[in-house]
This record gives structure tokens, C-alpha cells and sequence, in this order.
């Protein structure tokens, strides 16, 4: 397992410790937005670790975006704005009239970036049990 790629933890045991001297196109950092732990991984090998990382940075951005409409109430562009479909029934069937679009409201916003959150938690739970896999078979912690 000594050349499989690995995905580290900033300052732990695992740590590279030549990070900061390999080119920028062949490495990637993630700082979680809230415990401010900071993922590394180089763009070598197969990849899946860098692929994880870079997952993990592109879930961080959109769940930022999403912070952004529950945090500025006025913003009604991007992400910010919601499309709403309705149903009524005529004549005993289902139709739908046309789509209309405006800006979400408060509890859809929040909502959006809850979820948005929750799928930034689940790439990083699963880099950390990546992290623990590769921890047990390389320093044997049990």
C-alpha cells in the first residue's frame, strides 16, 4: 500500500511533508468551512483521492453559495432564485400550468443550503473513513 495515493490531513501523522514544493496543477487543498481542517492530495496515480478532494472543494463552493442567499436576503439571482411548479386538477386530471420563477423564499433558501451542507458532510465523512482505511493497513492503528 506504501505507493497507493493517499489523501492527507493537514499536521497529522499522515501529513506530506513535501506539499508545498510540488507544482500547483498536481496538488489540491480543501479547508472544511467549519472545522477548518485542511485536506491535501496530490494529482498522481489513479487519482481517487484528488478526485475526493477536488469533489469536497466543488461541494464547499456550492453549499457557500447557498449560505450566501440565507445570509443576503435581498440577492435574487443565481442560486438564489427558485423555480416553483404547481399541479391543478381540471376535468379530473393533473396538469401543470407553466413554471414561473422568483426569488426563494426564506425557508427554501435555507433549506437549499442545509442540503447543500449535509452533501458537503457526507464527501468528507467519506474521506475520513478513506483516511482511516488506509491508516489501519499502513501504521497498523487499530
Amino acid at each position: 500500500m506504501r505507493n497507493t495515493p493517499k489523501s492527507r490531513s493537514k499536521g497529522e501523522q499522515d501529513d506530506f511533508a513535501a506539499f508545498d514544493t510540488v507544482a500547483a496543477d498536481q496538488k489540491i487543498e480543501f479547508v472544511h468551512p467549519l472545522t477548518g481542517i485542511t485536506y491535501r492530495a496530490l494529482n498522481r496515480g489513479t487519482r481517487h483521492r484528488y478526485a475526493m478532494v477536488k469533489e469536497a472543494q466543488r461541494r464547499k463552493d456550492r453549499w457557500q453559495a447557498y449560505q450566501h442567499c440565507v445570509d443576503d436576503p435581498s440577492d435574487a439571482t443565481g442560486v438564489c432564485e427558485c423555480t416553483y411548479q404547481s399541479q391543478e386538477v381540471r376535468l379530473g386530471y393533473y396538469v401543470c400550468p407553466p413554471r414561473f420563477t422568483e426569488p426563494c423564499t426564506p425557508s427554501d433558501r435555507t433549506l437549499s443550503a442545509e442540503y447543500a451542507l449535509e452533501s458537503l458532510e457526507k464527501q468528507v465523512e467519506l474521506m475520513n473513513n478513506v483516511r482511516l482505511f488506509h491508516n489501519v493497513f499502513e501504521y497498523n492503528l487499530y
